[in-house]
């Protein structure tokens, strides 16, 4: 199943938004709810006014798979759009355009599994904190694990492998504890910002944030 774009693809979102920002912020509110779309499905809904007005839609935060197809006959979509809940990260959904759905050029291979991949690529001092990561069971022990990495000093393009996985997680302090890690990494302020705002729900951050976010490369 498409996993969908996610908080820490913020610069992706904003460039398929363009200068669309009541837009960019409803998907912002939907990645909260755990409503998340792929890159074709939001570049279908950007070219589409009827499609847009989908996706502001107040409905959509609750929406299941039965609904969307509802919603998206009332707003005249053309049908490419499928909602996909319940057989990917327990508790998200994903809007995709149908032909995303078991096409084999979008398979992931299957080494890349739970951020396995990144292993074999990294130094014995970066190893042992990730692998510790990937095994941590409950809340508390991935977030010691975050803060092992973090003094390991890991490299932005180390963490940025990470951080959807990370910014997924259910809890709170993780994710508190990804950003920090981000921060360390040197990324730069306007993601940090971004990413805050949209883990916290921050409607007037997102505002302010908007003009910075639309210079991202």
């Amino acid at each position: 199943m498409p996993t969908g774009l996610r908080a820490s693809d913020a610069p992706t979102l904003q460039r398929l938004c363009g200068s669309d920002q009541r837009l960019f912020l409803r998907i912002g509110q939907l990645l909260q709810a755990k409503l998340a779309f792929t890159e074709p499905a939001l570049g279908e809904i950007v070219g589409n006014e009827a499609l847009k007005k989908l996706a502001l839609d107040k409905r959509m935060r609750e929406v299941d798979a039965t609904s969307f197809a509802t919603l998206l006959a009332e707003h005249g979509g053309d049908g490419d759009l499928v909602l996909v809940d319940g057989e990917g990260e327990a508790g998200w959904r994903v809007i995709a355009v149908v032909d995303e759905l078991g096409n084999p050029l979008l398979a992931p291979a299957p080494a890349e599994v739970g951020g396995a991949a990144i292993l074999a690529t990294l130094s014995p001092a970066l190893r042992a904190p990730v692998e510790g990561l990937l095994h941590a069971g409950g809340d508390e022990q991935r977030a010691a694990a975050l803060e092992q990495l973090r003094y390991a000093a890991p490299p932005l393009s180390v963490v940025s492998e990470l951080m959807p996985m990370l910014l997924a997680d259910g809890a709170e302090l993780v994710r508190e504890r990804a950003i920090n890690l981000l921060v360390a990494a040197g990324a730069q302020i306007a993601v940090i910002d971004l990413v805050r705002a949209l883990q916290r729900g921050d409607l007037a951050q997102l505002g302010r944030i908007a003009d910075a976010v639309s210079n991202l490369a």
